[in-house]
């Protein structure tokens, strides 16, 4: 039996609760053993002494991602400046492997909180310690690498959502018409850091212009 604490943002919405899944889902495919997973909320978890003892105690490995945990939420008090609660001291008491997994850097455009210093030390430290680093996307290892972690040790994975298991929906008897299907995937929080001020104005008119070229 392989015991996996799988450390992710997997209970907020759909596409996150896919990723979350999905990364499980392949994990234990890949594999001939028997594979149990305990999934940890990145957005409530604080790894204190406390927490990396029962992480050393029950875990034989600790699996960090996907997704854009790459992201500093004020309102977590995260002390590493993305969505890993841990303090740089601290990491180096995790004695089981530590996996980073496919993550993204997830920093809106106009988003003040940053603070990048702080990230990057703890990102380097976490790079240097993990038996495997792995991003999303080529914009990830850009941005990562100008904060000073070594682009020749990120691996560039796929995210997992992709590859999620599907069921069949017969979308016909759903929707009225003949017309084309067009599924559009539209993120609205924190408008604030999406957007420019009027932030509210500007994202309804973001609005209004793609649901207009939806429906010409």
């Amino acid at each position: 039996m392989i015991r996996i604490w799988h450390h992710g943002a997997w209970n907020r919405n759909l596409g996150d609760w896919v990723l979350h899944e999905s990364t499980q889902h392949h994990i234990a495919r890949a594999t001939n053993r028997e594979v149990s997973f305990t999934s940890i909320d990145s957005q409530k978890t604080r790894y204190d002494r406390h927490k990396i003892e029962e992480l050393n105690d029950t875990a034989d490995l600790l699996l960090v991602g996907g997704g854009g945990l790459v992201f500093h939420r004020p309102e977590d008090r995260s002390v590493s400046g993305w969505q890993w609660n841990i303090a740089r001291e601290d990491i180096a008491r995790i004695r089981v492997p530590i996996v980073v997994y496919g993550i993204g850097y997830n920093r809106f455009p106009f988003d003040r909180n940053s603070d990048s210093r702080r990230l990057a030390q703890h990102l380097r430290e976490v790079q240097d310690r993990a038996a495997l680093f792995s991003v999303r996307n080529t914009g990830t290892r850009s941005a990562l690498s100008s904060l000073g972690l070594s682009p020749g040790r990120m691996r560039l994975v796929s995210d997992a959502a992709i590859f999620a298991p599907w069921n069949v929906w017969n979308e016909r008897d759903q929707v009225d018409g003949d017309g084309p299907l067009i599924a559009w995937n539209f993120s609205g929080d924190r408008p604030r850091h999406r957007y420019p001020e009027p932030h509210l104005d500007r994202e309804a008119a973001c609005v209004e212009a793609i649901a207009e070229a939806l429906h010409t």
